[in-house]
């Protein structure tokens, strides 16, 4: 199966009574229980996404990436991205060319970017102009593999002295894995510890209301996929862990958190799984290993913030970069679990979705810029926008016993939302949605599999998904379709709700 292609969703506003006929049999009753006494304050900048353009024709400050970035609702973003920032200069706005790194060509790139720039870079100034004009929050991913302390240094006093505050820093990107090793802060965990305190007071002494946070390995959660067990990792990264774990100089632990889909990087594409199992693993790797995961983060690291700044679908390797879940309204869900999961933990302050790339596709071509189609990951993501920038307090929700669903509320002064994820193949109406309030049920929104099709086939569609928006009398029978995720929105009012506002 190829990378499912970008598309405009079929949108379906209902109004009269809503029914969903792709399950079979009748809705099992849903009870939603808001637990208003457990209520805290949300971490807004779980809503977040990493963001990677140095493979785009267009920089930050394009005009039509800027509306895309404020459509979206203005994300906490990750600057300059991912692999690429262990090399990115952000005086030249191009990539160190001479290390023995090969997993990717940076002459390639490095002349790409010429070719956009006319012969240029992708500079910090485009990127901060961007801030400038969006107001937006953003960590940023210092380079500590091909870059000195004292080029960071610089590199920072001219940020701050063009008016700048940074306010987030990752020291490097997956140095623990061992193709970094020929960087003196990826030797090991004794030689990134020392580069990254370094960096730490360095940052503080530029921007001293900065917070620092440190890489640790993803295997406390990919276990699965590198072998090893989640209580003692792969030598080099059980190492790196021990050493962590005597220090204190950090304010947060940077984790990335990917699902297992289930097949090797040299699987050949006739022999890919289907859609439908690839959802299973994922899902069911993060029913097993995410919670454990972050309470491990917790116990070994306590005090101290967890920022996850990449998650999602894994599979980016050899052929498994044209299996099509990770684009699929299925791949979604399961980055719609992980964020909904990162939401209600106090110790998650941050999370990036990987990727805001996915989101569009680019106009190549004399007047490069962005396409009207928006994608599925798209959707997903920006069905949580209205409820981060409209609430302060995030809830707990207590599900019916055996329901194969999770949910969490976002509360605003005057109206909130629940967010309704149904993981599995069962389809349940809304009984009564209980709070220690009197709130009425002002409308929803849900992403579905495609209703024209039968269960089974929609779920291998990985391009298929309908968007359909609840309003009115189309209230007074909520239904929860299977593989979907819906968004209530209620107010404030004098009548409690239970299945009709």
């Amino acid at each position: 199966m190829k990378k499912s292609d970008m598309n405009r969703w079929l949108t379906v506003v209902l109004t009269g009574v809503f029914v969903f006929s792709a399950a079979g049999g009748g809705a099992r009753p849903l009870s939603l229980e808001l637990l208003m006494e457990k209520s805290r304050p949300l971490n807004k900048e779980c809503y977040g996404s990493n963001l990677q353009l140095q493979y785009s024709p267009i920089w930050f400050n394009h005009p039509e990436f800027i509306e895309l970035y404020k459509e979206t609702g203005k994300p906490f973003i990750r600057f300059p991205g991912g692999t690429t920032a262990n090399f990115y200069n952000p005086e030249t706005g191009l990539m160190s060319e001479d290390t023995p790194y090969k997993k990717h060509d940076f002459s390639s790139l490095n002349n790409n970017i010429r070719k956009f720039r006319n012969g240029g870079g992708n500079t910090d100034e485009g990127f901060l102009e961007f801030v400038k004009q969006t107001g937006s929050r953003y960590s940023v991913v210092l380079n500590v593999s091909t870059r000195t302390v004292a080029q960071n240094r610089a590199w920072l006093k001219s940020v701050k002295a063009r008016g700048f505050e940074m306010t987030h820093f990752e020291i490097g990107n997956e140095l623990y894995y061992n193709f970094f090793d020929w960087a003196d802060a990826g030797k090991s965990a004794k030689t990134y510890i020392s580069r990254a305190k370094e960096s730490a007071a360095m940052i503080r002494s530029v921007f001293p209301k900065a917070k620092v946070g440190v890489i640790v390995p993803s295997h406390i959660y990919m276990f699965e996929s590198y072998g090893g067990r989640q209580d003692k990792l792969p030598k080099r990264m059980q190492q790196w862990y021990d050493a962590m774990e005597k220090e204190t100089f950090f304010d947060a632990v940077v984790i990335h958190l990917y699902s297992n889909i289930g097949m090797k990087s040299g699987t050949k594409v006739e022999d890919f799984i289907s859609v439908a199992q690839g959802y299973e693993n994922v899902i069911g790797y993060a029913e097993r290993n995410l919670d454990s995961a972050l309470d491990m983060l917790e116990k070994k690291f306590p005090d101290k913030e967890i920022w996850v700044t990449e998650y999602g679908v894994n599979g980016f390797n050899g052929t498994l970069a044209e299996f099509g879940l990770r684009d699929s309204h299925l791949g979604c869900l399961h980055s719609d679990l992980m964020l909904m999961r990162y939401f209600s933990r106090p110790s998650v302050s941050i999370a990036h979705w990987h990727s805001f790339n996915e989101f569009y596709e680019c106009r190549h071509g004399a007047t490069p810029g962005i396409k009207d189609e928006r994608s599925n990951q798209y959707a997903h993501f920006s069905l949580f926008a209205e409820p981060v920038l409209n609430s302060e307090q995030y809830v707990p929700v207590k599900v019916d016993q055996g329901a194969q669903l999770e949910a969490g509320a976002f509360v605003g002064k005057s109206k909130g939302y629940v967010i309704v994820l149904n993981k599995r193949g069962e389809t349940h109406s809304l009984k009564s949605l209980k709070s220690g309030k009197f709130i009425r049920l002002t409308g929803a929104l849900q992403l579905t599999l495609s209703e024209d099709l039968s269960l089974a086939t929609a779920m291998e569609a990985a391009d298929k998904m309908e968007r359909v928006e609840l309003r009115d009398d189309a209230l007074r029978s909520v239904v929860f379709p299977p593989y979907s995720i819906t968004r209530l929105e209620y107010e404030f009012d004098a009548g409690q709700v239970v299945a009709a506002p």
